[in-house]
């Protein structure tokens, strides 16, 4: 576990996040009060996380001013994410500006995804690939080309009591939105 660390203006491979690349082949991890700032990587500008069966929980973070060609501030790839009481803001991509999610299990409690963008595809959060996405009590607000976007046709994606710029978009469940 890491508390009060920051990763700034670093640069990552063509896979691997430019500030932290997590590849967990054992036991799930939790990280506290991150600054993950001004990198940018491939895939994952900020972070890139394939937890492979485990739990990567990020709380009380701010992953902010990242960029990359899939998932500026996060890109996640199989595995489980918790993000709880986060900011998400100022990032960049090609394709889920803010966070991209393949092939994952993610859970955003109380965060704020506000101000990112990309070139095409989804600005705030996109899912894809038999990802489940469960946003709760969350704001997406100012990200360019969407909230969210959910594109896989076996995606799940629930929203529930959040305030998305623009509604409850078309592939998912909205609750209170």
């Amino acid at each position: 576990a890491l508390t009060d660390v920051t990763f700034r203006n670093n640069s990552g491979p063509s896979y691997g996040g430019g500030g932290l690349s997590f590849q967990c082949n054992g036991a799930s991890n939790t990280y506290r009060r991150l600054t993950v700032t001004g990198n940018s990587g491939n895939q994952g500008g900020g972070i890139y996380a394939t937890p492979s069966g485990r739990t990567l929980e990020i709380l009380d973070s701010v992953i902010a001013g990242n960029s990359g060609s899939s998932g500026g501030g996060m890109f996640i790839y199989s595995g489980d994410l918790r993000l709880t009481n986060s900011i998400v803001s100022g990032n960049r991509a090609g394709w889920g500006g803010g966070i991209l999610n393949q092939f994952a299990h993610a859970t955003l409690t109380n965060a704020t995804v506000a101000g990112n963008a990309s070139h095409g595809l989804s600005s705030g959060w996109s899912g894809a690939g038999v990802a489940r996405s469960d946003i709760r009590n969350s704001v997406f607000w100012g990200n360019g080309s969407g909230a969210i976007n959910n594109y896989g046709p076996y995606d799940v994606m629930v929203a529930s009591y959040d305030l998305l710029e623009g509604g409850c978009p078309g592939g998912v469940t909205c609750d209170h939105v």
